[in-house]
């Protein structure tokens, strides 16, 4: 398990190149321990 955070208040903001966010989202997406929300589906 994974504790970044305290609280569901709390965000974390990652900021990656575009060369490495296939490969970074791709791990995240997998391992099912985050929720992944991005930009784009708040600025268009």
């Amino acid at each position: 398990m994974v504790t970044l955070i305290d609280s569901n208040q709390e965000r974390i903001f990652v900021l990656y190149g575009s060369g490495y966010l296939h490969l970074l989202l791709q791990f995240i997406k997998e391992s099912g321990l985050f929720d992944v929300k991005l930009a784009n589906d708040y600025l268009n």
